[in-house]
């Protein structure tokens, strides 16, 4: 079995690697004018070649991201690839940049299709996973120390029941973000998806306990596109929009960019499904268990 510190050095380790790799792709995803928040249609070389540049710098995030989930617990893959891309997210700063140089409030009609986008790829990255982690635990077994707690997590497209948990998700991650997040601040807008959603599929997990957890991790994106569709319907011109920003009227859900909502928000839909996961573990175990053992179990599986 594998000893406990060296998952979590494993974990460590991709996220620190993978953000590497997610920052170098930053200069072509900038906008020309190097104004603040990124965006894959405001991108310095045009959007066709910002999804390829995402594509490529992604790989080695996935790769390591892979390596993760074949350790361990399938959703520590997902974990590590959204946490280092939410590195790319701060660097690239808050969304004023966005805000001032866009066409608003039409633009944010970009960013519901840019989320499609990024939401594709966190797609993608599911698929991957399941695919491929347990022919490499089979193909090199030295690598699948444990089963850990994610032993029954199968990915597959979601059915009702994962699609309800998905809109428990969706809700508590909702309301949670659009009360605490008051600012455009690259950090409070990641700390608050990040915790936001975490509780989110923490409540998801716990209310509707299953092994599919892809409704959840949908949540996000459904959240995101009811913001940015709530701005169109809801405002008429770039003045409505700049007026309702400054005396903050604009709810904090649309001060989140898609790339946001892609990392730190899917990130905490993995922790929040992996701690309810290890809840459920230590009530399953013989006696009493202790908060001890179940932060224990969170930490380790």
């Amino acid at each position: 079995m594998m000893p406990k510190m060296r998952q979590r050095l494993t974990i460590a380790a991709a996220i620190v690697v993978g953000a590497i790799c997610w920052t170098f792709a930053r200069p072509y995803l900038q906008a020309a004018d190097g104004a603040s928040g990124l965006t894959l249609t405001t991108a310095r070389v045009g959007m066709f070649a910002a999804v390829l540049t995402v594509v490529i710098a992604g790989i080695p995030a996935l790769a390591l991201g892979m390596l993760v989930s074949v350790t361990g617990h399938p959703l520590a893959g997902v974990f590590a690839v959204t946490v280092s891309l939410a590195a790319l997210a701060v660097g690239g700063g808050p969304i004023d940049g966005w805000m001032v140089g866009a066409s608003i409030p039409s633009d944010y009609g970009s960013l519901m299709i840019e989320t499609l986008v990024w939401q594709a790829g966190v797609v993608v990255m599911l698929v991957v996973i399941q695919r491929l982690r347990s022919p490499l635990r089979s193909r090199w077994p030295a690598l699948a120390f444990s089963d850990h707690l994610g032993i029954d997590t199968q990915i597959r497209f979601p059915e009702a029941q994962a699609l309800a948990a998905g809109a428990i998700c969706a809700g508590f991650g909702g309301v949670i973000s659009y009360f605490f997040m008051r600012s455009t601040d690259s950090g409070q807008v990641i700390g608050v998806l990040l915790l936001a959603f975490g509780i989110g599929g923490f409540a998801a997990h716990l209310i509707l306990p299953q092994s599919n957890p892809v409704g959840i991790l949908l949540g996000p994106a459904v959240i995101a596109l009811g913001a940015y569709g709530y701005v169109l319907m809801n405002f008429h011109t770039r003045e409505d929009v700049l007026a309702a920003w400054f005396n903050g009227d604009l709810p904090g859900l649309a001060l989140a960019l898609p790339i946001h909502y892609a990392s730190a928000a899917v990130a905490g839909c993995a922790a929040g499904v992996g701690i309810a996961q290890g809840f459920e573990a230590a009530k399953a175990k013989p006696g009493n268990a202790t908060p001890l053992d179940i932060v224990e179990d969170v930490l380790t599986d």
